[in-house]
């Protein structure tokens, strides 16, 4: 595969997530997405093969987008982190997420409504937890409620993509 290469691909109605703070399964519109709250981190989870067998990825790293709107805010920055776990033969089913980068403050659309993109780069090995084409691996997104995400009201994110680097 190559750089831009589709290798994992979810929509809100796939969301794992159990946890504590979990991200609201709401409707807007036709479309099913996820409420993520402007003040309490709130999270979702999805589960994935890596390109789905280890042909698929070349090891060159991956980037995860995170798709969303905001229902009413017009001004000011969202930032999602996307923290992500290997789930290989022998690998602990419950350690602790250790890959977690952020988006960085990405600044809202203009109009309250408009889709948005936060992106975040990892780069193969430890950055992403040793994920190996075809491992079977969890990819956990939050909105970081922080300084950098400062728009107000819930942000509606409705798909998560990883792409090759």
């Amino acid at each position: 595969m190559a750089s831009g290469d589709l290798l994992a691909q979810w929509g809100a109605g796939n969301n794992e997530y159990t946890g504590a703070n979990p991200a609201t399964i709401d409707v807007d519109g036709d479309r099913l997405v996820l409420d993520f709250d402007d003040t309490t981190d709130e999270f979702a989870q999805f589960g994935a093969k890596l390109g789905a067998t280890a042909n698929h990825y070349t090891s060159s790293g991956i980037t995860v987008n995170v798709y969303f709107w905001l229902a009413s805010a017009t001004t000011g920055n969202v930032e999602f982190e996307i923290a992500l776990q290997r789930q290989a033969t022998g690998d602990d089913k419950d350690r602790a997420y250790v890959a977690v980068n952020a988006s960085g403050a990405v600044a809202v659309p203009g109009t309250a409504g408009l889709i948005g993109v936060a992106t975040a780069t990892f780069t193969h090995g430890a950055d992403m937890d040793s994920i190996a084409g075809g491992n079977p691996f969890n990819c956990r997104i939050n909105r970081n409620v922080g300084v950098a995400s400062n728009a107000t009201g819930d942000c509606s994110a409705f798909q998560v993509d990883v792409l090759e680097t």
